[in-house]
């Protein structure tokens, strides 16, 4: 019996569409990476759709003013930790158990959660496939054939920041 052969670009239209499938939006990594007719990175660096991950914040947690979606943003892309393992486990924290802030209500002070995944209505989350993502890391250029990103959820480098892979 011989093997069945495929190529890359066919397993990756596939996968693309099966995300399609079921529910994914599907952008071109190019489309969005810096100088790209939808721009949404500022650098090849760049692994987080920030504004993406804003819109989902303001989408799941409409009831948490402004500013404490940016005080969970800024606490999300700045990790808090020198050690990678440590940094893993906080971000863990704040994906299970919401981001902890605090804002001003009247005269008091409001300590609440914001949640960066809506475990108890799925549809509420951004559900992204992306083609062709590029990253560029320490002088080394990757490019991945296909990105999921789920509201945002990346793993950590050694330094502790973000990455792709």
């Amino acid at each position: 019996m011989t093997p069945l052969v495929f190529a890359e670009a066919e397993i990756e239209k596939a996968a693309l569409e099966w995300f399609r499938e079921i529910g994914y939006s599907i952008l071109f990594g190019p489309d969005i990476s810096l100088g790209g007719p939808a721009e949404k990175r500022a650098s090849y660096a760049d692994v987080v759709l920030v504004d993406r991950l804003r819109e989902a914040i303001a989408k799941i947690n409409p009831r948490i003013p402004a500013e404490a979606w940016e005080e969970a943003v800024r606490r999300v892309l700045r990790p808090e930790a020198p050690s990678l393992l440590e940094n893993n486990r906080i971000f863990h924290r704040h994906l299970v158990n919401g981001v902890p802030v605090e804002y001003r209500k009247g005269d008091r002070v409001v300590h609440d959660q914001v949640w960066i995944m809506d475990f108890a209505n799925p549809d509420s989350n951004d559900w992204l496939a992306v083609n062709q993502f590029s990253v560029t890391e320490q002088k080394v250029n990757r490019r991945a054939d296909v990105v999921v990103f789920v509201t945002m959820i990346f793993p950590l480098r050694k330094d502790g920041m973000w990455r792709l892979m």
